[in-house]
Order: C-alpha cells, then structure tokens, then sequence
C-alpha cells in the first residue's frame, strides 16, 4: 500500500484531536469556552476524511455496515440519552457528508463525459 496525501490528512486530523483533547479537554492546559466540545472540530474533520477515503476504497456493503457501527456506538456508550443521540447524529451526517461527495464527484464526471 503507497502512503499518499490523503492518509497524511487522515493522520494529522487524527493527531490532532488527539492533541486537543488532552490539552483542552482533559488536562485544560488552555482554558477556552466550551471546552468539552473544542475536541470535536478536528475529530469531524477526520471522520469526514476517513469517510471520504472509505467511500473510494471499499465497497457499498462494507461502507454502510462501517456507517451502521459509527451510528450506533455513542447510542451504546452514551445510552438512549440526548447526548448519545446528538453524537451519533452528528457523527453520521459527518460521515454521509463524506460518502456522498465521492459520490457526487463520480456523478460529475460522468455527466462531464
């Protein structure tokens, strides 16, 4: 497997959440509003890119049973709760958002050709 652009942004985006959650969230090294949250702009970024390079890389079965975990896991953590139901949401839309961009983008060459 070639390591290419791509799996550097997934990686970074990752390293990065990774990053802003220790020192904002857990150890408040930097005091910022709504410090709980912060951690989840790159960790979107990183489920939008990683969906993006599922949905080029496996098959429509496998990305959608990828897509039904993602969708589940805060309900089965976080419980029925509001929380849980708000993650998962955002999470799934963020990895929708995701899928269907490179399912637009093979719409538009299509429809160029």
């Amino acid at each position: 497997m070639q390591i290419n652009r791509e799996m550097y942004q997934i990686v970074c985006a990752s390293v990065l959440t990774f990053f802003v959650l220790l020192t904002v969230d857990i150890y408040k090294v930097v005091a910022v509003p709504f410090a709980g949250a912060v951690h989840w702009l790159p960790e979107l970024i990183a489920i939008f890119l990683l969906s993006h390079y599922i949905a080029k890389k496996f098959d429509t079965k496998t990305r959608w049973a990828i897509f039904a975990c993602v969708m589940m896991f805060p309900l089965l953590v976080y419980g029925l709760s509001q929380f849980g139901a708000f993650t998962a949401c955002i999470f799934s839309a963020t990895m929708l958002f995701g899928f269907f961009s490179v399912d637009a983008k093979k719409e538009v060459r299509k429809i160029d050709v």
